[in-house]
């Protein structure tokens, strides 16, 4: 098993290293080790992991800055580093996948755990490059660190077997090779490192705010409403709402935008695919009354709404359009009616994707690959 070398961080002195774990100078020299300095190397790590907690307990509120998608292209150092664009975005479906699946297997929360873990390594992959850092050991790191910081921690070694499990579905020699206690030890040591590299490159700030908030919160401020969400007509609406944050995910939103913008957003689309026989039950403010209550601008919704809509143009919203009756054409008719309703300009919206002379998100990716093997 290779070395993973995290730029800017490279392997720590001896006295560094936990028992079992390697670093340059330590590779094949397991078995010289006494058991009480291995202890203490184990005593030492933890020590250091408590300080970085406290380090980030210290910070109020996140440090963090929503950047435009435009600059995210320009400035995403894997694309930079000559990874093909398309590449990019099937590499973090990957690992996206991966910490999807692992986390569910391991019963950490979706909207704690689950959903941290996925912007962790959103923020890491738009500041190191995915062509230098390696992708399933970063995620792997942040399912580890999202679970302790939402208070749902879980074993390093059950974290580390379900995320191998996932990624080598079809290689079991790979899986194999972790019941030897030297490999993996190794990567036990690599996984704790990319935890290290995670923290410190994001400054351990860990504040993360997820839009699952804001729709329970939607939900519970009126009492009507949620009388109202519990008729059969209505229960689709925060459950198609909840589809969209979730595989939202898979974007970049969260390096974008604050999380209610994005949380007002997937209600407003759940809110047009409420349709019942025909019939449409709207729950959400019409025109621009919604931008007022909300303070989400037309040009916010548009980005939003392109973004997610190009995750499913191959994938889950087809078909939960089709359940309403509607096609993904007339989907994207009724969001453009619905925005000259509000008085937009026609010229502001984006072309149907998918449609004749329209145009498909760059970086889309077919559904078949990025639902196969988590690949390496």
């Amino acid at each position: 098993m290779a070395t993973m070398a995290f730029p800017g961080f490279p392997h720590q002195p001896d006295s560094y290293v936990l028992d079992g774990g390697y670093s340059q100078g330590y590779e094949g020299d397991h078995g010289n080790q006494s058991f009480y300095v291995s202890q203490q190397r184990q005593m030492q790590r933890e020590n250091e992991h408590k300080q970085d907690l406290a380090n980030d307990k210290t910070h109020k509120a996140s440090r963090y800055i929503f950047r435009p998608l435009e600059e995210l292209r320009a400035t995403n150092p894997s694309i930079r580093d000559g990874l093909d664009p398309d590449k990019e975005v099937l590499w973090r479906r990957q690992y996206c996948k991966l910490i999807q699946e692992a986390g569910m297997a391991l019963k950490i929360p979706q909207w704690g755990g689950i959903s941290v873990a996925i912007t962790l390594c959103h923020r890491f992959f738009a500041i190191k490059s995915m062509k230098k850092n390696d992708r399933f050991l970063v995620a792997t790191a942040c399912l580890f660190l999202a679970a302790k910081i939402e208070e749902s921690p879980k074993l390093l070694k059950s974290v580390i077997m379900e995320s191998e499990r996932i990624r080598h579905t079809k290689n079991p020699a790979a899986l194999r090779a972790l019941d030897d206690p030297v490999n993996f030890d190794r990567l036990r040591e690599e996984v704790l490192q990319a935890e290290r590299a995670v923290l410190y490159t994001l400054g351990f700030d860990l504040k993360i705010e997820q839009p699952y908030k804001t729709l329970m919160e939607w939900m519970k401020r009126d009492a009507q409403l949620t009388d109202q969400l519990n008729d059969l007509t209505y229960k689709p609406l925060v459950q198609n709402a909840w589809n969209l944050l979730n595989d939202s995910l898979r974007t970049t939103l969260c390096l974008q935008f604050p999380p209610q913008k994005i949380a007002w957003t997937a209600l407003w689309i759940s809110d047009l695919m409420n349709v019942e026989n025909g019939t449409h039950y709207p729950v959400m403010a019409p025109g621009s009354e919604f931008f007022e209550k909300y303070d989400v601008t037309p040009e916010e919704l548009m980005s939003i709404c392109d973004q997610m809509l190009a995750e499913y143009e191959n994938s889950k919203l087809s078909r939960m359009a089709a359940s309403t009756g509607q096609s993904m054409l007339a989907l994207k008719a009724d969001l453009e009616t619905k925005m000259v309703a509000a008085s937009l300009l026609a010229s502001r919206l984006p072309p149907v994707i998918g449609a004749p002379g329209g145009r498909i998100a760059s970086g889309q990716v077919k559904l078949e690959e990025e639902e196969g093997e988590v690949k390496g």
